[in-house]
């Protein structure tokens, strides 16, 4: 199948787009683009939604077995836990493993509750989720006053500039 066929397909791989102009086509790549990187924001503030429905505080006693302690800490000091089975469900719908799920949880919290300005920044659509993320991530063991220091210093160039100067 030629290129061309299959960039013509209606509802299957191609998307039924034409190739008749190259720049109609990169404009409506770059505006998919940005409807992906509002939903990849919208994915972290439902999830940081989920973590404050399931909080330590929503765990009744009868729920905890004997030997858990019903709480998970997943980002850096002062982000608040998760009930222990709420990431075994988010990573069940999610897709993903349980494993993955706590480190995508411990990085939206981080995110949310350790580097507002940057969270700011990705809401806004100046960052994109991915990279906010990233940050995130390397914040966790930081402690607050160091995670607070990065997110004034990387907020206002976090879309501006690469991963490896980050």
């Amino acid at each position: 199948m030629s290129i061309s066929e299959l960039a013509a397909l209606p509802g299957g791989q191609g998307g039924g787009l034409s190739l008749e102009s190259s720049g109609g086509l990169l404009a409506e790549f770059r505006a998919s683009k940005q409807r992906e990187a509002l939903e990849q924001a919208h994915q972290v503030r439902v999830a940081l939604q989920f973590c404050a429905v399931n909080s330590p505080d929503s765990i009744r006693p009868a729920a905890r077995l004997p030997g858990t302690d019903g709480a998970l800490a997943l980002a850096g000091e002062g982000a608040p836990g998760v009930a222990e089975f709420a990431v075994v469900e988010f990573g069940a719908v999610a897709g993903m493993s349980t494993d993955a799920a706590r480190a995508y949880l411990g990085r939206c919290l981080e995110l949310g509750h350790r580097l507002p300005r940057v969270w700011a920044a990705a809401l806004a659509g100046l960052v994109p989720a991915w990279r906010a993320l990233r940050i995130a991530d390397h914040t966790q063991p930081l402690p607050p006053e160091g995670a607070a220091w990065v997110d004034v210093q990387v907020a206002p160039v976090a879309g501006r500039v690469g991963p490896a100067v980050l």
